[in-house]
């Protein structure tokens, strides 16, 4: 037999196949997957389905059954004086947003760049606002509000938001400007640039990611804060959305699929910032957990 004619050798190696306990993990990954989306996806569902629903059939029928389908509760909750309760949310969260943002910003660039003898300090005085539960300052904040005259005003909303948010955006955004590399700072430097100038147009577009994470976080909250709109507001004219809920239920009953419509509708704007905002959040949260390595 010549060479040419022997049969070629197949010199691909067989993969080897998996492990039991690797397939075992993998499944039981799988299985945590889908009971963790049941528990979210099944009220979602229960809720929509409800607010289909007239009053009577939520009475009388299966919670998961819809015998006449309708657009009434829908119909019924956008007014006039709910889209002022959304306007409202929107001014102050964005509001607190922004601010919360420009003031965490500088003061995480202060504290990762320049440097100082008390920013050690200071960083732990602005994390510390992380162990304080906001109603155990809620009585200090009403007088405080009382005593200036921002009781019952959106700016009184606003500055309160936005304390409550500057502890973690402070945090976050110092350890991401921590990151940056020091050779880009010093050519600036070197080019002239102050600190001021080195914030805006290189702290800023690198921690981009950052901000939007801290952005988003802060939003949430502020959107769906309940107990300071609901103690530093009086007038329907200042209240914001969580507080829209009190005039759809009566004294001695509820009309759930109404209070379930108002719930929906809250949520859609919190729905829209995220799927505008979900690739800066992912981005944020992934370099975040890179400084933080």
């Amino acid at each position: 037999m010549t060479l040419a004619s022997r049969p070629a050798l197949n010199t691909r190696r067989a993969r080897p196949t998996p492990p039991l306990s690797r397939l075992g993990g993998r499944a039981l990954a799988a299985l945590g997957a889908l009971i963790w989306l049941a528990i979210v996806l099944i009220p979602i569902a229960y809720a929509l389905i409800q607010t289909l629903k007239p009053q009577q059939d939520e009475l009388t029928t299966s919670p998961w059954t819809i015998p006449h389908a309708t657009l009434d509760n829908y119909t019924g909750v956008v007014t006039p004086q709910f889209l002022h309760y959304v306007l409202n949310s929107m001014v102050t969260s964005v509001g607190a947003v922004l601010l919360s943002t420009l003031i965490g910003s500088l003061a995480a660039y202060a504290l990762a760049r320049i440097p100082g003898r008390i920013n050690g300090a200071l960083y732990l005085l602005f994390v510390s606002g992380l162990a304080v539960p906001i109603y155990a300052a809620i009585i200090p904040i009403y007088r405080f509000s009382s005593d200036v005259g921002l009781y019952d005003t959106l700016i009184g909303l606003v500055l309160p938001f936005a304390a409550t948010s500057l502890p973690i955006t402070v945090f976050i955004l110092t350890a991401f400007m921590r990151a940056i590399p020091a050779e880009l700072e010093q050519a600036m430097s070197m080019d002239g640039a102050g600190y001021l100038r080195r914030y805006a147009q290189l702290a800023l577009p690198l921690a981009r990611p950052a901000i939007a994470t801290v952005a988003i976080y802060a939003f949430i909250n502020n959107w769906n804060n309940f107990v300071l709109p609901l103690v530093l507001t009086q007038s329907d004219d200042n209240r914001t959305l969580p507080l829209a809920i009190w005039n759809y239920q009566g004294q001695y009953g509820m009309n759930v699929p109404l209070v379930l419509t108002v719930v929906v509708l809250s949520t859609l704007p919190l729905l829209i910032f995220y799927i505008l905002q979900r690739r800066n959040f992912i981005q944020g949260l992934t370099a975040g957990a890179l400084s933080a390595t």
